[in-house]
């Protein structure tokens, strides 16, 4: 009689588990494509961020794309104009506490105020150990503190608002060499656990 109701009630929670009640009910999802046909500066985009407008900002391989629900606005570097993106391959997008964009590139850091619609660029200065430590930013990351943290191709950085300058970490044994494609020293994404 004891093993005849052990296999009823594993009969029952087997059941209870497996209802399908207990699965969220999921909805057809439809999915609307855009492409260069419709706009897009590029069909490889590798980052997107809403801001705080609802604006998305889409960062592709050929320009920053910013989207209203209808039309794309698409941001370039122009070499005649100091005010432009650096570069035309974003990896990299976040917009911060005060709504301004930070835009990682293959080729500087790029910061974004909406208001002004103009571009300040960040670069490596070899001479200047305040500079961002590489020129290609594939992480943006801010921390509840409000510091802003970038992930380079060598190096992660901790920007410094008051001074505009950045502090440099990097692995031991790898301080600042560039000489690979791939070393200790690339960061690809940054998060903040829950001690800060």
């Amino acid at each position: 009689m004891v093993r005849f109701v052990e296999i009823i009630f594993i009969v029952l929670i087997f059941q209870f588990f497996h209802s399908p009640s207990l699965y969220p009910q999921v909805k057809d999802l439809q999915f609307e494509h855009y492409t260069v046909e419709d706009g897009l500066s590029s069909n490889s985009v590798w980052s997107i961020v809403e801001d705080k407008q609802g604006f998305m900002w889409f960062g592709t391989s050929n320009g920053l794309n910013r989207w209203d629900g209808y039309t794309f606005r698409t941001f370039t570097h122009n070499p005649n104009d100091s005010n432009s993106i650096s570069n035309n391959f974003i990896w990299s997008l976040y917009v911060d506490a005060s709504g301004c964009i930070w835009i990682g590139t293959d080729y500087g850091l790029n910061h974004y105020d909406p208001s002004t619609e103009k571009f300040i660029h960040y670069m490596r200065n070899e001479g200047d150990s305040c500079s961002i430590s590489n020129n290609t930013v594939h992480a943006i990351f801010e921390d509840h503190a409000g510091n802003i943290w970038f992930g380079t191709e060598n190096g992660l950085d901790r920007y410094n608002p008051e001074h505009h300058n950045f502090d440099r970490f990097f692995f031991p044994g790898q301080l600042d060499s560039a000489s690979f494609w791939w070393n200790n020293n690339t960061i690809r994404a940054i998060n903040e656990d829950k001690n800060g």
